[in-house]
């Protein structure tokens, strides 16, 4: 499945029929269990709003309870009340529809929502395996006064 350009001949009920193919053609049973992980704005304000513990998966059942209990409030209730952005109060229960449908397909009961944005761990991961280098050396090989550059040399441990 390519990422989509959106237009006028593709339809809400081909881009759901094409994502529960990809899914359920990638997801095999022979995997075992399935937990889905989701970052990013809207399933983060969804754990939020589940209240769980911090570090607790979220089942496909307490993400339908929110779901619900934000379709009950107007759009103003959602950002005055469940102190959602206004960018963000529209948007959220489409969101949750679309979490859960792909954790249904997925034949996932449970999704873990990390702290960290997908943007922030892959930075975490890159530090770590990067901060490993106990030692850098800085070699001078040229007078740096006229514009010589200096190499650094990074020896790891």
């Amino acid at each position: 499945m390519a990422p989509y350009a959106f237009s006028k001949t593709m339809t809400p009920q081909f881009v759901w029929s094409d994502m529960e193919y990809w899914i359920k053609e990638n997801i095999k049973p022979d995997m075992g269990k399935v937990t889905a992980v989701g970052t990013g704005g809207n399933i983060s304000k969804i754990y939020e709003l589940a209240q769980l513990k911090p570090h607790r998966l979220m089942s496909l059942k307490r993400m339908g309870e929110v779901k619900e209990m934000v379709a009950k409030h107007s759009i103003e209730e959602r950002i005055y009340k469940l102190q959602m952005n206004p960018d963000r109060a529209d948007v959220i229960v489409p969101a949750s529809s679309i979490y859960m449908r792909a954790m249904e397909w997925a034949k996932a009961k449970y999704m873990f929502v990390p702290e960290v944005g997908l943007k922030d761990g892959m930075m975490l991961h890159l530090f770590e395996r990067n901060s490993k280098q106990t030692k850098v050396e800085f070699i001078n090989k040229e007078d740096q006064s006229k514009g010589n550059k200096t190499q650094v040399i990074g020896k790891r441990s």
